[in-house]
């Protein structure tokens, strides 16, 4: 029976027509299974033996065989065909195939039904596929028929320990089928001795293979659970950290109640304390004047004994008698002192605690807190948190103070199936109190309510900058929107609605550019952006600048016939590297090119672009920034020395290009801008 397509012929017997089982090797380099040999070996034997009696010659010939491909003469030793090598290489490739040879599904070639039932039976002879059914009734293992081959389907996928080509029975003088698994017989050659050491060790071999590969799935399960390990401690971190948050925030509140009371008592404690030693005082001084008294009666009544001193003597004593000093020792003992905290009360109030309490730490816990730029109304804030298991409901709430201190919230009803919102809140830059509530169906399980600060960023102020045609460069011709400036001279511009030229002093004669009509206000967080458009039409050298735009400071824009080499300059510029249009960033405070280049056009491909950039300027940090935003990305930020700066850009090459600068209003706020407010940089 041929084997199925596509396992190649190099591996199939040419006896057999079956996948070599224990191929061996002739010296014709010729492979065969080798109970094909020993079927080959008692044929020529016999025909040796038959040819011998009809002669009458009893010589004993050595035994041999003929390669039934080239039949060249073998020459077998004592052991016979045991003797002869094994292609143990190409044992090994057979063994590869018939372990990556997938399960198919064979169905009956001679069944009426339609579909056809599974087959169950394969015969090598007659190389047809049968059904239980099919196979009693076609194909029954008597007369010539039972002398087929005939295999199980299911053993295909599994490996084959022994060949299944007919055997050679020298007393019957004919050939019978190996025995399978159906009762026919086993293979008939010796498979002790030489070779069957063989076959131990290659499965040995095997097993060693498969042990090799459940060790790597065994490594592989160590290491994804590594990994789970590692990503599940993280979040129990975040959990710990946000629910610790918590826990300081109520001990931090407490701890303040606490020490309100103890201020308050000892304020009125030492209120009273101060008013009873003033009394005492008081009593005191009265004391001194009773005594002072007492001495002058006394030498009266020692210079003249017979004068009468008892008005006075009475006097004395009622006054004496009115000072009640152990009342004002009673006063003092009745002064309330700080009372001690008990063991015992210190336990009860820890008892108290809503994050003491016999609860699951389930609760939902906030995990980060996204900012988004804006420019006015309410602050928007991204908050995400971890799923909540059972949750059919969650309440997001915010609160603070207005001016006057009165309490102002907000809060949202959410699915429970929700893990982050994005939630607007009242003001900017203020200080809010975030709580996250979830409710279940459960009325026993109750998630406690967890809460975290956060203060929303300030706003952004968007400068919208326009050109002033009485301060460009004559050169420089500004449109009649006032927010756009291309090159005179240029072949390419359009210059029906540009703004006429007038005559002023302060015009830029230097650098051949525009500047704004105004300078940066004084302000944090100001935000602007600028297009630049440029068109190849002419060939432009090798480190050739198209354009530039920055700011500069103000009285200084004359300094350099480049904005890119002023020195009271920051800026962003264009220029050809090698066959490239590159963005580059120029430090002109610290008088240096930043090193990072960006491509924006390869001149082999294309010939025009439009870029979009972004600038940040910050006059309380004196910070400066320009960002992408595209690519929501930091480009390059310069910490300047002046605050008073304003705008400023540069056009050239106008014989080989086209450039247009153009100030724009931002549709929308980058979200890095988040990082520059919060100082958290890249």
């Amino acid at each position: 029976m041929a084997v199925s397509t596509g396992i190649s012929d190099e591996l199939i017997c040419s006896i057999c027509l079956d996948l070599f089982n224990t191929p061996i090797l002739l010296p014709c380099a010729h492979t065969f299974c080798k109970q094909c040999l020993i079927n080959v070996s008692e044929r020529s034997t016999l025909r040796r033996q038959q040819s011998s009696q009809g002669g009458g010659s009893e010589e004993k010939l050595p035994p041999t065989i003929f390669c039934p491909n080239c039949r060249l003469e073998v020459k077998l030793g004592l052991e016979g065909i045991n003797g002869l090598p094994r292609n143990t290489s190409l044992a090994n490739i057979i063994l590869s195939v018939k372990e990556s040879r997938p399960a198919e599904t064979l169905l009956c070639e001679v069944c009426d039904n339609d579909p056809a039932r599974v087959a169950s039976k394969i015969c090598a002879d007659c190389s047809l596929t049968y059904c239980l059914s099919c196979f009693r009734q076609l194909h029954p293992m008597r007369g010539t028929l039972k002398y087929h081959v005939i295999k199980d389907p299911g053993r295909s996928a599994m490996p084959v320990s022994r060949c299944l080509s007919p055997v050679f029975d020298s007393k019957s003088s004919r050939l019978t089928p190996a025995k399978d698994s159906y009762g026919t017989d086993t293979e008939s050659g010796d498979e002790s001795g030489t070779y069957a050491n063989q076959d131990k060790v290659e499965s040995i071999r095997r097993q060693i293979k498969n042990k090799k590969k459940e060790l790597n799935n065994a490594m592989k399960t160590v290491q994804n659970l590594l990994k789970t390990v590692e990503e599940e401690t993280e979040e129990r971190m975040r959990e710990v950290r946000s629910i610790c948050s918590h826990i300081n925030e109520c001990v931090g509140e407490r701890e303040a109640a606490l020490l309100t009371i103890l201020s308050q008592q000892r304020h009125e404690s030492v209120k009273q304390c101060l008013s009873l030693s003033s009394e005492v005082k008081a009593q005191t001084l009265t004391l001194e004047l009773l005594e002072d008294k007492v001495n002058d009666v006394l030498s009266v009544n020692a210079l003249q004994p017979g004068s009468d001193v008892i008005n006075d003597i009475t006097s004395l004593q009622e006054k004496v008698a009115a000072i009640q000093s152990r009342a004002l020792t009673m006063k003092a003992k009745l002064i309330p002192r700080q009372p001690k905290f008990g063991e015992v009360e210190v336990t009860k109030y820890v008892a108290t605690l809503d994050f003491v309490r016999e609860n699951k730490l389930t609760s939902p816990v906030f995990t980060e807190f996204h900012h988004r730029p804006v420019n006015g109304g309410p602050a928007l804030v991204e908050l995400k948190w971890k799923a909540i298991k059972n949750a059919n409901k969650i309440i997001l709430s915010a609160r603070t103070k207005d001016a006057k201190g009165l309490d102002i919230s907000t809060s949202v009803e959410l699915p429970g199936s929700m893990t982050s919102y994005v939630m607007a809140l009242p003001w900017g830059d203020t200080e809010y109190h975030m709580t996250l509530e979830a409710s279940t169906d459960d009325v026993l399980l109750k998630y406690p309510m967890i809460g975290r600060n956060l203060r929303t960023l300030p706003y952004i102020h968007c400068f919208k900058a326009r050109f002033n045609p009485a301060t460009c460069h004559k050169k420089i011709a500004v449109l009649s929107g006032r927010d756009e400036i291309v090159h005179r001279k240029c072949k390419m511009a359009n210059l029906n609605n540009a703004c006429q030229i007038t005559t002023s002093f302060q015009r830029l004669d230097t650098l051949e550019g525009a500047m704004a009509d105004e300078c940066l206000p004084l302000l944090p967080h100001i935000y602007w952006e600028t297009i630049l458009y440029f068109h190849v039409f002419g060939k432009l050298g090798d480190s050739k600048l198209l354009c530039d735009v920055g700011v500069c400071k103000h009285g200084s824009e004359n300094d350099s016939a480049l904005l890119c080499d002023n020195t009271k300059a920051c800026c962003a510029y264009l220029v050809r590297r090698s066959n490239k249009i590159a963005l580059e960033f120029w430090n002109g405070f610290n008088r240096e090119t930043l090193p990072r280049s960006i491509p924006v056009l390869d001149l082999d491909q294309e010939t025009e672009k439009t870029v979009k950039l972004g600038f940040y300027f910050d006059a309380m940090k004196r910070l400066f920034a320009i960002v992408s935003p595209g690519n929501n990305a930091i480009l390059c930020q310069i910490h300047m020395k002046y605050t008073g700066v304003i705008p400023l850009c540069g056009l050239y090459c106008f014989d080989q290009v086209f450039g247009m600068i153009k100030f724009t209003e931002p549709q929308k706020l980058p979200n890095v801008l988040c990082k520059l407010i919060k100082g958290n940089t890249v």
